[in-house]
């Protein structure tokens, strides 16, 4: 009966964690400061590529943005068939929601403990840059997501079956 209450309890708390992050979509949340400006700022990028691809990318070429395009190449896409920014940054939120659930899985190949697992993973809902990127869809929270998930490859490598898989995809999110 106790394990039973603590998934209606972990499930319960990622659930009330989603709707905060709803909710600050919905209000604009710029906790961190520079999300809202960055995205703004890069605004015209993933115009250029929803409108035409190639003119995107020769754009991005000359101006030389501070951030990598991928994100730009994303968003702009999902805005292609879209044709709503605000549902495109919606869709960016829910990929953004990949991170604490990778990062879970992290802790847990190296801690064996699925509270502490848990609570370590969600504190990630709390911080304030994760939340800022997640609303506004900023090039932060899609490089911790290929970041975290090279360590996730990298852990299931060193603690597992030493497959060759996992280190091609170690390279490729790297």
């Amino acid at each position: 009966m106790n394990n039973i209450n603590w998934l209606y309890n972990k499930k319960l708390v990622v659930l009330i964690l989603y709707f905060t992050l709803l909710i600050s979509f919905l209000l604009n949340e710029n906790s961190s400061g520079g999300s809202q400006k960055d995205y703004l700022y890069t605004y015209k990028y993933i115009i250029a590529i929803s409108e035409n691809l190639i003119d995107g990318i020769k754009l991005i070429a000359s101006e030389h943005p501070q951030h990598f395009p991928l994100n730009y190449l994303l968003l702009g896409t999902l805005l292609k068939f879209l044709k709503e920014p605000y549902m495109a940054k919606f869709i960016f939120l829910h990929i953004s929601l990949i991170i604490p659930f990778v990062f879970y899985k992290c802790i847990k190949i190296v801690h064996k403990n699925k509270e502490v697992s848990f609570l370590l993973s969600i504190i990630l809902f709390l911080s304030p840059y994760y939340r800022s990127s997640a609303v506004w869809s900023t090039t932060d929270n899609l490089a911790t997501l290929f970041f975290i998930s090279s360590i996730f490859f990298y852990l299931k490598f060193e603690f597992f079956k030493k497959k060759i898989l996992n280190i091609y995809l170690l390279i490729f999110f790297l």
